[in-house]
């Protein structure tokens, strides 16, 4: 790991550098680093500074968000909210580090109305700073106990942004799947519409069939009727803005 953080007499970290050469050559918007195992003071410390290096070195519009795992001591501990042990990197002090935090997942109403507190303490804009993760990757479309309606909540204010783990392109797809079986990709491409749309299709017509249950974590690719529909929390917008 300290070679990653390797930092230049002159100030630069050569890791970073490559980072921002490939995001301008491939046209990234950024980075989501997830760091998942202690490492020592020195390097968590140098790791700091290296975000903020990217921060200061990044284009316009850069962003680069941190996964809620490891701490700025070293130590891997997930917080499941936005506190003071992982704020400072979004904010050490009055220096910006990372542009968000993306909360560990196993968050609930809760966490999500005391993060977007604590970020309006600190002066930050929850929206922008604090995301609540939804794993879809493991889960599918059944976040039974996760559920974003904690940070969307019916007939309420959001709290805070929201961070998909995966998507529908390739995650909400059972495991084992030959995809180049022209009805499995039907079933696909009918599950991409669920997921952004809700269990109609139809992003005029969102919202779940009925709540989640514990019975449905078994079958978590097929029981979309459980699921909101990013369309429900989140006004669709079309991708594309203008004729060819």
């Amino acid at each position: 790991f300290s070679q990653l953080v390797t930092k230049n007499p002159d100030g630069s970290f050569p890791v970073a550098d490559q980072l921002l050469a490939m995001a301008d050559y491939f046209g990234f918007d950024g980075y989501f680093i997830n760091q998942e195992a202690t490492v020592s003071a020195t390097d968590a410390a140098n790791l700091m500074a290296m975000f903020k290096y990217l921060r200061a070195k990044g284009p316009a519009g850069f962003h680069v968000q941190y996964y809620d795992a490891m701490l700025p001591s070293g130590a891997l501990s997930s917080q499941t909210t936005f506190d003071s042990a992982n704020a400072p990197w979004v904010r050490n002090g009055t220096t910006p580090v990372c542009n968000s935090l993306c909360v560990n997942y196993a968050w609930n109403a809760t966490a999500a109305s005391s993060s977007r507190s604590y970020a309006q303490s600190l002066g930050l804009d929850p929206y922008a700073t604090v995301y609540l993760g939804t794993e879809c990757q493991g889960r599918g479309f059944v976040q039974y106990g996760y559920d974003p309606r904690g940070n969307f909540p019916e007939g309420g204010t959001a709290q805070n942004g929201w961070g998909i783990s995966g998507g529908p392109t390739n995650i909400l797809v059972p495991p084992g799947m030959d995809l180049t079986v022209p009805a499995n990709q039907a079933d696909r491409y009918a599950k991409e519409r669920y997921f952004w749309s809700g269990p109609n299709g139809d992003p005029t017509r969102t919202g779940r069939v009925r709540p989640p249950s514990s019975s449905d974590t078994g079958t978590p690719y097929d029981t979309y009727q459980v699921w909101d529909g990013v369309a429900h929390y989140i006004v669709e917008r079309s991708a594309i803005g203008a004729f060819p």
